[in-house]
């Protein structure tokens, strides 16, 4: 199947993993922000049954009132993930070796959603751009795969990002414990991005954002008169690249400064994805930096 790589998959059987599942690790691991004191696997207080073990009883909780409450836990099984796939005009920009953000982010998803099904998780996948559109249902059956693959090689860059209707339509926030990876280059209305962006920061949920750049993005290596082109707008720019890379550099650097400053203001993961490097090794090193045996 495209987007799936035998010889990668080969390579993650390899890496040492510790026996929980992935979204275990990304959801209760060390690098998850959370307040001091904070129980992650803490779901909500019920009404004491007679078929309930006395252990689970809260005696504080308790005795503030005439009824007997006991703690509820989250169950391994009930993780759920969300890929949230940007095809937006942008993620039509190449690599050096001609391979579009796009289609990167297409091997990198893929690989993920397959080790997440593996380990018996659901997955949802949503493709997005001016409007979003479900392309996988929560499903934990790898044979849905061969689906996802299918609607992955007719999604094209298109349209411009909203991330209003994107959100919408995660608004019910699923039972159980919710992963979410949003998948983009983030060249979009910023005004936009942060209002929505925080209604992402949900009880019971991790955010991981994974930012798609490229070589010539971190490093302007143009020179003479020349032209760009925004993709969305189409809107162009004409410039002298030698005096125009200073500037540049220092409006990137204050664009990465902002998505970092975003991402620990929500306590989201922010993930630089470079496409220039091949996408296996930044799965593998995405899972190590989680999941590898201490």
């Amino acid at each position: 199947m495209n987007y799936l790589d035998e010889d990668l998959l080969l390579k993650l059987s390899l890496v040492p993993l510790n026996p929980i599942s992935l979204a275990d690790s990304i959801f209760k691991g060390t690098h998850t922000a959370r307040k001091s004191g904070e129980d992650i696997d803490f779901k909500e207080y019920r009404n004491y049954s007679q078929s309930d073990d006395l252990k689970k009883v809260d005696w504080k909780r308790s005795a503030r009132s005439t009824n007997l409450f006991t703690r509820d836990y989250y169950d391994d099984s009930e993780y759920k993930i969300i890929f949230l796939l940007d095809h937006s005009k942008s993620m039509s920009i190449l690599n050096d070796s001609g391979l579009s953000k796009l289609e990167f982010s297409k091997y990198l998803t893929a690989s993920l959603v397959y080790l997440f099904m593996k380990q018996n998780d659901q997955v949802q996948f949503v493709r997005f751009s001016s409007e979003p559109q479900i392309i996988l249902s929560f499903s934990r059956n790898i044979k849905s795969l061969y689906n996802l693959i299918k609607q992955l090689e007719n999604t094209q860059p298109t349209g411009e990002v909203s991330y209003y209707h994107l959100l919408k339509s995660i608004k019910k926030h699923p039972i159980g414990r919710l992963i979410i990876f949003l998948v983009s280059d983030f060249f979009h209305s910023k005004k936009d991005f942060i209002n929505q962006l925080s209604k992402l920061n949900l009880p019971d949920t991790k955010v991981i954002l994974f930012q798609i750049i490229n070589n010539q993005e971190m490093n302007f290596p143009f020179k003479g008169d020349i032209i760009f082109t925004e993709p969305e707008s189409g809107d162009t720019f004409q410039c002298n690249a030698g005096l125009f890379k200073n500037i540049f550099k220092q409006q990137w650097d204050v664009f990465m400064n902002k998505l970092n400053n975003l991402g620990n203001q929500f306590h989201f993961e922010h993930h630089e994805i470079n496409c220039d490097t091949h996408y296996s090794e930044h799965l593998i090193n995405f899972i190590k930096y989680y999941h590898v045996k201490s």
